[in-house]
């Protein structure tokens, strides 16, 4: 069990690199873009999946591996479609603004997906 030293250096890591994201967001972007998972969806079941340069890592670290910013620094955070993979499967890219820039990032989202994934490429699963 985390000790209460644990708990608050760990917290006092999180606003650091929350501080960071947002002076880069406020000074030198717009939003930050980046993949949604390293992988595309496993098959149901599969535990360990083998990267592109043959290491094994567990599915769940593969999915949650780009999120993990986004998590600890609790900003405005949409996934945007982004058409499918090389195994027909839909994928996504996560893109962030700075706080209180919700509106900003929903804005941007909506045309990135179009973008992304013009509607007339999609078809029902």
């Amino acid at each position: 069990m985390p000790t209460a030293r644990t708990c608050a250096s760990s917290s006092s890591s999180r606003e650091q690199i929350a501080r960071a994201v947002e002076e880069v967001l406020r000074t030198r972007a717009d939003a930050i873009l980046l993949p949604t998972t390293a992988i595309e969806a496993p098959e149901i079941g599969q535990e360990v999946i083998r990267m592109e340069d043959g290491t094994k890592v567990p599915v769940m670290s593969a999915l949650v591996a780009f999120t993990l910013l986004h998590n600890l620094t609790r900003l405005p955070t949409v996934a945007v479609p982004a058409g499918l993979g090389p195994g027909g499967l839909p994928t996504s890219v996560q893109l962030t603004t700075a706080f209180g820039e919700d509106a900003l990032a929903l804005a941007i989202a909506s045309q990135l997906e179009e973008r992304l994934w013009p509607e007339r490429d999609r078809r029902p699963f």
